[in-house]
């Protein structure tokens, strides 16, 4: 009976600290820019500092009451209004020094970031810190924003060699019916991805790609699939001789 007491000891203490450090990765500041130079302005048309909370919890959250500081002897240095974040939500805050805090408004703190690096903090009513930057951020690049890398999914819808269809039009007639699902483009040429542009007055591609069945304009240009790679490069010799970069690709998977 009093090792079971004791397991269950150290599994109450488990759940309690999991809590716990769920509690503290709930709000976080996800971004910050301590050094803006011409990037993001304020409603006064400032390049001010700003700071980026994300809510990560399953909830939506009142910050009323809690609090931002650059100061880790003075953790309640600027207090938020009632602004509410929703479950993944964000929040901006300029770390201006202008001071405003009403809720529904631009929000700013008292205090600014230092570009060399200091202490920031996002602090709990209680004041309990929520996430931190301790004991200081490391310096700063001007208009380059700071913050912690965070979980991501990818996914690859298109892969290298995947068949597609492509078609070099020399005018704007499609506009964008060919991005429409019920688009019929069984008359483009067939290829594989990925698909490309070649500009300019360099050399041509190494080789043209083969030309769509079917229905094709009188004037489209000639289209082959180049040795050696899934890569299309086209270059209308009309468009480079009279106005390089004006060759439009439309091309479409599946």
């Amino acid at each position: 009976m009093k090792r079971i007491g004791v397991l269950a000891v150290f599994a109450l203490m488990g759940l309690c600290w999991e809590a716990l450090a769920l509690r503290a990765q709930a709000v976080v500041i996800t971004e910050f820019l301590a050094s803006n130079r011409d990037g993001l302005l304020d409603e006064d048309g400032a390049s001010s500092d700003w700071i980026e909370i994300q809510n990560q919890g399953a909830a939506a959250l009142n910050l009323e009451g809690w609090y931002l500081s650059d100061d880790a002897d003075e953790m309640l240095r600027w207090r938020f209004p009632a602004v509410e974040i929703l479950p993944g939500g964000y929040l901006l805050v300029f770390a201006s020094g202008k001071d405003r805090a009403i809720a529904g408004s631009e929000l700013h703190t008292s205090f600014r970031l230092e570009g060399d690096g200091e202490f920031l903090a996002l602090v709990e009513p209680d004041g309990a810190v929520s996430h931190a930057y301790t004991p200081t951020f490391p310096p700063q690049r001007p208009n380059v924003s700071y913050g912690f890398s965070q979980r991501a999914a990818q996914a690859n819808y298109i892969l290298a060699g995947s068949p597609a269809r492509l078609w070099v039009p020399d005018d704007g007639r499609l506009g964008n019916t060919w991005t429409e699902p019920g688009y019929d483009d069984s008359w483009w040429g067939e290829v594989e991805s990925g698909v490309g542009f070649a500009t300019g007055d360099g050399p041509a591609p190494p080789m043209a790609i083969p030309a769509a069945s079917g229905e094709t304009p009188p004037s489209r240009t000639p289209m082959e699939r180049p040795r050696g790679g899934s890569s299309i490069f086209v270059t209308p010799t009309r468009s480079r001789r009279s106005c390089s970069g004006t060759a439009l690709i439309a091309a479409r998977n599946g």
